[in-house]
């Protein structure tokens, strides 16, 4: 629909300030609600909402009973109405990201998988408990924030299938047929529908409709990419534990009565794999989690490197260092928050949204500068050199931040692109910090230049480098053509004032002494 209609349209009732996104059931829109006269007298606020426009024709019998859904890891459905004869849904606005840009066809780490299916659990409970089946439940359905709040979104949305849908569904050679948006919508929900919402005559949706989303979800999850037929999660990914097998394969069998018959029930044989949700369950660790380097003395520097030697033992007192480095989303944010300079990698033109994919990779294209300003406005800092290496050594001091050898399978070692932050938790620190070797390079406080030597059986203390040079110091990244290169000890440099889209960074804290 043409946005400056609708907007005129729906004047009366609040202000549309931009499209968010457009999928099969309807477009999406950024919306600002007014208190209201009685609202304005208790001091209340304007409100930024979501509002969906679902597509001509299309209504949910379930949009009432969504209305009165309330609950922490539910995306609150506020009201419903039409304009220009459709229907619309009004939401609460959750700036959150799909949980598929986490997926993006690896498995989930064991502590976020715990919390992402909790708080589905705890939603779809709920949600049962009132009579509402969700239908939909799919990444693209399932949001995290930047703090690491996990939502349930779209309850009530879910629309029966028209026939010719489901000849499509059944038929794939048909969905060509398909307007491009509802093709894609649809070919995304196809694994995760129910069988049998595709019969000819489906039986009422009940609990188990939905056991069987989660269900694929879970194996999604687990295994990083979603069943293609008889594949057990153990066969996929021999190190699960081989109990996972009979839980996923009972959720997702064909005939409804012979699965789960509640998500309790679910969630009673996945909870001594996964172990239970905490009280606070509903977040996942986000980037900006920070992880606490304890003080000490390490070796510091390489010997067969002429650019890392002389080996020397460095003593750092206690710092905190972020688990990630910082990503496109945290820049996005602080670019928003304070009007600085958005990196070239986003376009020509500051985005409101960023892609999902975009948005939890690292942040590259900024300058020296321009990383030292965001980590002062984030209440951090840039790492010396010496820290950042003691980050990437661990407790052990090992050369490479996962072990004793360098492993091309464990980081991302593609130098033409870049890749999530969390995408490679087999690659982290024995301390849990992630993405130190690989994907993009990280600028340093430090000036770039020879080593200060250490004095015989004496620890330099916090060194930070030359007074002044031509080039900081950049660290991790990798490059296949430089021996050392993805280790914890290899340095390179970069003129400070040069924007490359291949070096981002990571912040620390220091500590009160």
């Amino acid at each position: 629909m043409d946005f400056a209609t609708l907007k005129v349209a729906l004047a009366a009732e609040l202000t549309l300030v931009e499209k968010l996104g457009e999928g099969g059931e309807g477009e999406v829109f950024l919306a600002q609600r007014e208190p209201g006269e009685e609202g304005a007298l208790r001091g209340e606020k304007p409100r930024r909402v979501a509002l969906k426009l679902l597509r001509e024709g299309r209504t949910s019998p379930l949009l009432a009973r969504a209305l009165e859904l309330k609950h922490p890891r539910i995306v609150e459905a506020l009201g419903t109405g039409t304009v220009l004869g459709r229907t619309y849904v009004l939401m609460e606005f959750f700036p959150g990201t799909p949980l598929r840009a986490r997926l993006a066809g690896r498995p989930l780490p064991e502590d976020e998988l715990r919390s992402v299916f909790h708080a589905l659990a705890d939603a779809l409970e709920h949600a049962h408990g009132r009579g509402v089946i969700h239908q939909d439940v799919k990444p693209e359905n399932v949001l995290i924030d930047a703090s690491g709040e996990v939502k349930l979104a779209d309850f009530g949305l879910a629309v029966e299938l028209r026939e010719a849908e489901k000849r499509a569904l059944v038929a794939s050679r048909t969905l060509r047929s398909l307007p491009p948006e509802e093709l894609r919508t649809l070919a995304g929900t196809l694994p995760y529908i129910a069988p049998e919402r595709l019969e000819e005559r489906p039986p009422p949706p009940s609990p188990r409709t939905d056991v069987y989303s989660l269900g694929v979800l879970l194996f999604e999850a687990l295994t990083g990419q979603a069943p293609g037929g008889l594949e057990l999660p153990s066969e996929l990914r021999p190190s699960l534990d081989a109990r996972w097998d009979s839980i996923v394969k009972r959720a997702l069998a064909r005939d409804p009565a012979r699965r789960f018959e509640s998500i309790a029930a679910l969630r009673a044989q996945v909870a001594p794999l996964l172990g239970r949700a905490a009280p606070s369950s509903g977040r996942v660790a986000v980037p900006a989690a920070r992880v606490l380097i304890a003080a000490g003395t390490f070796s510091m520097g390489e010997a067969s490197d002429p650019d890392a030697r002389p080996v020397r033992q460095v003593a750092l007192p206690a710092f905190e260092v972020d688990r990630t480095p910082v990503t496109n989303a945290a820049f996005h944010a602080y670019v928003l928050a304070t009007g600085a300079r958005a990196p070239a990698s986003w376009g020509k033109k500051m985005p409101k949204r960023l892609p999902s994919a975009l948005a939890v990779q690292p942040v590259t294209g900024v300058t020296w500068d321009e990383a030292a300003a965001f980590a002062k406005w984030a209440g951090g800092r840039l790492p010396t050199e010496a820290e950042w290496e003691r980050v990437a050594r661990g407790r052990s001091g090992r050369p490479f931040p996962y072990g004793e050898r360098f492993e091309a399978a464990r980081i991302h070692a593609d130098q033409k692109t870049l890749d999530s932050v969390f995408a490679h938790p087999e690659g982290a620190s024995d301390e849990g910090v992630l993405d130190l070797t690989g994907n993009a390079w990280e600028w340093c406080a430090d000036w770039f230049g020879p080593y200060e030597r250490g004095g015989a059986g004496v620890a330099l203390f916090s060194p930070v480098g030359p007074a002044k040079g031509d080039a900081r110091v950049i660290r991790g990244g990798f490059d296949a053509s430089r021996a050392g290169s993805g280790s914890a000890w290899f340095r390179r440099f970069l003129r400070p004032d040069v924007a490359n889209p291949r070096v981002g960074f990571r912040c620390v804290r220091s500590l009160p002494l």
